[in-house]
């Protein structure tokens, strides 16, 4: 092959490993949702204890703009965020979350 078709064929393969990650993000966002329903059952029989963990909300951040790149793209809108590394250091020690929460804040935070 020479090398504009090889170099095509590379950039597609980049493109179709992205979008997988994407619809896996979704999928697992999907779910959230569905433990979600099934865990408010379970807090209404007192039967679900909510743990907190550390988390990082430029990994937050940066998941759901993958999630959401196409929806983005389609509306010309141009997103990006920068991290103050003095300040991410600063914040970062006592972040504690529950996890699903910290999918359903990401997934709120954007589509607002």
């Amino acid at each position: 092959l020479n090398e504009t078709v090889r170099r095509e064929i590379e950039e597609q393969v980049g493109n179709i490993k992205e979008g997988i990650e994407v619809i896996l993000e979704c999928a697992h966002h999907q779910k959230v949702i569905a433990d979600d329903v099934l865990n408010l059952s379970k807090l209404d029989a007192n039967r679900i204890e909510l743990v907190s963990a550390p988390f990082s909300p430029e990994k937050i951040i940066t998941s759901t703009m993958k999630m959401y790149r196409a929806l983005i793209s389609k509306k010309n809108i141009k997103l990006g965020f920068k991290v103050f590394e003095e300040e991410e250091e600063e914040n970062n020690e006592n972040l504690n979350n529950e996890n699903n929460e910290n999918e359903k804040i990401k997934s709120s935070s954007l589509k607002n």
